[in-house]
């Protein structure tokens, strides 16, 4: 059975912050894009945390084998990483490598707590990778309620820019990100090529690979 790469993306990103990743990895895995809940074309009726999170859930078991890998980036980080602390998830965590993992964040979100779900906020993402133009306040809350409930006692692998303006990598142990170029106020989107100068972005995907392809 082929091994199968699992990509999954981060807060209000369109697929194709993620697809030039993925396009890296195609000639040894199976490449498939995992959508987050309130991703969508529809308005979400709610953002019920238990709900969301089953449909992550439910969305992410479909796809899980002997032979599935993860590269997860952002808030998608943050739904693994609550449901590895939860023990629902059964893959072992050295398959899984996080990429800028949105586990402690560096935003203040919880002054926003009492704003209605659907209340329009600035979105992060560079503009040519956002799904909307604005984030619902309800997706920022998935965000502070993941983040605000997880132990970080044991994680996957991560690579992560020091500079990053969003996520707080205080106490974690990752791999910097070493990169010749980046645009002013990018740091926390960096797994594209158009970030990188030279062969920074070769050696990258270098290194991912040895690190998955030695537990396959």
């Amino acid at each position: 059975m082929e091994n199968r790469l699992l990509i999954i993306h981060g807060l209000n990103n369109k697929i194709e912050a993620l697809t030039e990743l993925g396009r890296s990895f195609q000639n040894q895995f199976e490449v498939i894009y995992l959508k987050l809940p309130h991703h969508d074309d529809l308005l979400p009726l709610d953002f019920d945390f238990q709900k969301s999170l089953e449909q992550f859930q439910k969305d992410l078991t479909k796809h899980l084998n002997e032979n599935t890998y993860i590269l997860s980036y952002s808030l998608g980080c943050a739904y693994l990483q609550y449901l590895f602390e939860k023990g629902s998830l059964t893959i072992p965590m050295s398959r899984v490598i996080y990429l800028s993992p949105a586990l402690k964040t560096k935003l203040k979100l919880s002054v926003f707590r009492f704003l209605p779900a659907h209340f329009p906020l600035p979105s992060f993402s560079p503009k040519q990778f956002r799904y909307r133009n604005f984030c619902y306040w309800g997706q920022y809350k998935m965000l502070f309620e993941l983040s605000s409930q997880l132990k970080l006692q044991e994680y996957p692998l991560i690579f992560a820019d020091p500079k990053d303006e969003l996520i707080n990598l205080d106490g974690l142990d990752y791999i910097p990100l070493k990169r010749e170029y980046l645009p002013f106020g990018e740091h926390h989107l960096s797994f594209h090529p158009q970030y990188y100068k030279n062969n920074q972005w070769e050696k990258l995907i270098e290194e991912i690979k040895v690190r998955l392809l030695q537990e396959a």
